[in-house]
């Protein structure tokens, strides 16, 4: 048997191991999600590190003999995220902080990664590092409001990376395919667990299923294999309602970071046929698109009607509830 094949065999039983003893271990590491505030009601152990720790270091095993500047900046990238990420879920950072950090973070990775990475050629350095830090920091807020019910980010993340491999996964460099490989594996062990509510993402795991998405996506795009719609349409439907969320939030004078449980998804959390609905919504626009990527603009118009028609069902719905 291959090598690397036991190597990703070996860490997905550690995970398996862990994921049985989930609950001690992250009480020892002090990475526990408490309910004050929250929808759930006992304190719930939080995955993330070691998802993510699991991914870093099957890439790295896997490619120590071939090291270079390219995989050592994006695993330090990677790695740097899952301690914000982890520090944000001890000690619970302010906006402030997270915000100060991740541009730090993000800004010295462009700077030195930028031939690799851009959002337009026809852009500057300058304004290719602002715009690429710019939307690398909304993308994590994006996954990170997206964490706000059982399973759905994850969902969304196994999803995007079979997406993503389905577009020519035999066309990829080694380093893509192997964060394609070890995410899936990984992440399809704690799916169930987190599916049922016995363990959370955490915001280590949100940050940093961002910063994956957006580095194996950047990497496919430079070949062409993919187009902004992909992603866009991918996403599309979480980044309807954070915009809403976050209007409604402006206009009432509250903190636009500050989570409530105004999302879509919370509202419909104990509706299981809504849930299906909100599914299709969710899941639909990028694969159709994937079979016909000339529709896009249509596929994305229609998906914004789609998303607030069922919306304002779920509103009507509720208050007809309240009535009775």
């Amino acid at each position: 048997m291959n090598y690397n094949i036991y190597l990703l065999i070996s860490l997905a039983i550690i995970n398996l191991i862990i994921i049985f003893n989930l609950k001690y271990i992250a009480n020892k590491l002090g990475i526990i999600d408490y309910p004050e505030g929250k929808i759930h009601s006992i304190p719930t152990p939080l995955f993330g590190f070691f998802l993510i720790i699991s991914i870093i270091l099957y890439v790295f095993i896997k490619n120590i003999s071939s090291l270079n500047i390219q995989i050592v900046s994006i695993l330090f990238y990677l790695l740097s995220f899952l301690i914000i990420g982890l520090f944000d879920d001890k000690n619970n950072l302010s906006v402030s902080k997270r915000f100060f950090l991740g541009i730090i973070v993000t800004s010295i990775f462009f700077y030195f990664n930028l031939n690799g990475h851009f959002i337009s050629l026809g852009f500057n350095q300058i304004i290719n590092i602002i715009l690429l830090v710019f939307f690398t920091l909304g993308f994590i807020h994006l996954n990170n409001m997206t964490d706000g019910i059982d399973g759905l980010l994850l969902s969304i993340f196994i999803y995007t990376l079979i997406y993503f491999a389905l577009k020519g996964f035999i066309n990829y460099n080694y380093l893509t395919k192997d964060l394609i490989i070890s995410s899936i594996i990984f992440s399809l062990i704690y799916f169930l667990p987190n599916f049922f509510g016995k363990c959370f993402l955490g915001n280590t795991g949100s940050y940093s299923i961002a910063i994956i998405v957006s580095l194996i996506y950047m990497e496919i795009f430079k070949y062409s294999l993919l187009e902004y719609s992909d992603i866009i349409l991918i996403y599309i439907v979480p980044l309807l309602d954070g915009l809403r969320v976050t209007s409604i939030r402006v206009f009432k004078n509250k903190n636009p970071f500050k989570g409530d449980f105004s999302h879509i998804h919370h509202i419909i959390r104990d509706k299981y046929s809504l849930k299906i609905i909100y599914c299709i919504i969710l899941f639909s626009p990028s694969m159709i698109n994937f079979f016909y990527t000339d529709l896009s603009i249509i596929i994305g118009i229609f998906t914004i009607f789609s998303f607030f028609s069922f919306y304002f069902l779920v509103i009507k719905l509720n208050k007809k509830e309240e009535l009775w």
